[in-house]
């Protein structure tokens, strides 16, 4: 089952880090995968959830990409990761997306089926989910 720290969350939210270069390689290092958030400002792509924060280098990006789920905030993101060839998704408010990786990405909240990554579920976890992104990942070993 994939465990993938929720922008780069392991023991909860952490707003003053999340979504931080830093803070993504200090989870994978713990050996989790990472959800970041990117969205394309000024012809790169930025971290951030509600607003361009860090600039996301491409070489940073790729040196990561076995490790990152990126969330792109914008069509333009999106168009960009595609291209990069990043694990990448994007919704709204649906139940669920499908990553560039054939994952089924849940919405929080919704009802998990099986193979999809659950996010933001409590726990249990189903046994046949694909994998958890959650804020308290390190709960979950």
């Amino acid at each position: 089952m994939k465990l993938i720290a929720h922008r780069g969350n392991l023991y909860g939210p952490n707003p003053k880090r999340e979504n931080t270069i830093d803070y993504v390689e200090e989870a994978i290092q713990e050996g989790y995968d990472v959800e970041i958030d990117l969205r394309l400002h000024k012809g790169g792509l930025y971290l951030g959830h509600d607003k361009p924060e860090q600039e996301a280098p491409f070489d940073w990006l790729l040196r990561f990409r076995d490790f990152l789920w990126c969330h792109a905030k914008d069509i333009p993101a999106l168009r960009m990761l595609m291209d990069l060839q990043m694990n990448a998704f994007m919704h709204d408010s649906d139940d669920a997306t499908i990553t560039s990786e054939g994952y089924i990405w849940t919405y929080p909240g919704k009802k998990v089926v099986p193979g999809a990554i659950a996010v933001l579920h409590p726990l249990p976890i189903p046994k046949w989910a694909a994998g958890v992104c959650s804020d308290d990942i390190g709960d979950y070993r």
